[in-house]
């Protein structure tokens, strides 16, 4: 036995003892300790393998009688032995658990899928799946929806009418009023058909809801890299003209509703939109790629957060950035992307996106802000893209996209109080990158 885990285990002789007597409190008491200690639990796994089947029935008895918090321990060790009859009673736990410990259960149970799953077991993954509510149905959706869409029917066992409930449930999410709703349906790959994208962009001319926008944003991206409407959603010109013409209509009701101006102005040129010149300079949000690192005179005369160095912020005027990790590139350099400092050198550094999320989140708080300017700035040209979402003080978001940042660009946010900024890596790159936060 390993060195490291004696006195988690006891002996190999003793736990194995334990298993064969089938004392499955005691087996559950036992593992539970390995809860969070990943070095260990590896330790343990090869002891199950040195076990053999003994201590299996234990196991699964455990499984089933052990509170949630101890289950999903004992489950994290069976998927890794890769036992069938283990399989069976986590669909069990899984049907019964408290909704807080499904997704762990659930994470144990897909181990023991890809390696022992056949119909009984898939079917059964399926009927838990049209039964569940709310994220646990998206994580079960996001399984099976990994197995081939034609043969669905026959991989589950439940004939040619099993693919298209995993379709509708697809369709609730891509045609709700909420934007991460329908962000994650559009991911779904053959769930989402041309037919129902035309039902969702059909929706989108009429609402104005961050669902609506985010459906909109997809399709317009995948129109701009060449796709035509009709090949999207099967759609043909005179939708593609009713969608320029909300968008022209959004811009003009800029005095009403300057959020959704902002938003459909991202599409100007794409669709040979009119800008109000009464209005251009609220609307606009350009981007600025000119001023690159040599922001002083042009930016933060409020103040200013640069990544790696102390902030500089008057009172009465926070910035908060949460977890983000910080990171520098160049401590020093004479390169001009890099930020100025006060002292006349220059700093290549950055907020970099959460690996496990893909974001981070910028919480600016002052009633003298009118302006927030974020400067992105893609140092090693790994071609970095991203997706700024801002949300304002009334709960209207709005988003702009962020990419070829290599040299340096400057997204300059019109705000009125606290304002609450989404960074998300949109890009095939690990992360996303934010070097500053200006203040005006």
């Amino acid at each position: 036995m390993h060195s490291s885990i004696p006195t988690l285990l006891l002996a190999a002789s003793g736990f194995g003892l334990l298993a064969s007597a089938g004392d499955s409190d005691s087996v559950a008491s036992l593992l539970i300790k390995l809860d969070g200690k990943p070095d260990q639990r590896r330790d343990a796994i090869a002891e199950l393998w040195t076990l053999g089947d003994g201590a299996l029935p234990a196991m699964r008895s455990a499984l089933a009688a052990a509170p949630d918090s101890q289950a999903v321990a004992v489950a994290g060790v069976l998927a890794y032995v890769q036992d069938r009859a283990a399989f069976v009673a986590m669909l069990d736990c899984l049907q019964k658990a408290d909704a807080k410990w499904a997704p762990d259960y659930l994470k144990s149970i897909l181990v023991l899928a890809a390696s022992t799953g056949g119909p009984a077991e898939w079917g059964r993954l399926h009927d838990l799946t049209l039964a569940a509510k709310g994220d646990l149905q998206k994580n079960l959706l996001d399984s099976l929806l990994t197995l081939d869409g034609d043969r669905y029917g026959e991989l589950t066992g439940k004939g040619k009418d099993a693919f298209p409930a995993l379709q509708q449930l697809v369709a609730k999410e891509l045609l709700s009023d909420q934007a991460a709703s329908v962000r994650w349906a559009l991911g779904k790959g053959k769930a989402v058909t041309p037919a129902l994208l035309a039902k969702a962009i059909d929706r989108a001319l009429t609402a104005k809801d961050p669902g609506a926008t985010a459906v909109l944003d997809q399709v317009f991206i995948r129109m701009k890299k060449g796709e035509a409407l009709s090949t999207i959603s099967g759609q043909g010109a005179a939708v593609q003209d009713a969608l320029k013409t909300m968008l022209q209509s959004a811009i003009d009701a800029y005095s009403k509703d300057l959020s959704r101006a902002r938003w459909a102005a991202r599409y100007a040129d794409q669709f040979q939109l009119r800008i109000p010149e009464a209005g251009r300079e609220q609307i606009s949000s350009a981007i600025d790629t000119s001023t690159k690192g040599t922001w002083q005179d042009v930016y933060g005369k409020l103040g200013w957060v640069i990544a790696g160095k102390p902030p500089s912020l008057p009172k009465g005027i926070s910035v908060d950035t949460g977890k983000s990790a910080q990171h520098t590139w160049a401590a020093t350099t004479t390169d001009d992307r890099a930020l100025q400092l006060a002292d006349g050198s220059r700093i290549a550094s950055c907020f970099v996106t959460d690996k496990a999320s893909k974001q981070t989140i910028l919480t600016v708080s002052g009633d003298q802000v009118r302006r927030i300017s974020l400067y992105f700035l893609d140092w090693d040209r790994l071609k970095r893209q991203t997706t700024v979402e801002i949300q304002s003080p009334g709960g209207a978001t709005e988003s702009r996209e962020v990419t070829s940042y290599g040299d340096g660009a400057w997204l300059r946010i019109p705000v009125s109080g606290m304002t609450t900024i989404t960074i998300r890596n949109t890009g095939p790159t690990e992360n996303s990158t934010v070097s500053g936060i200006f203040l005006d």
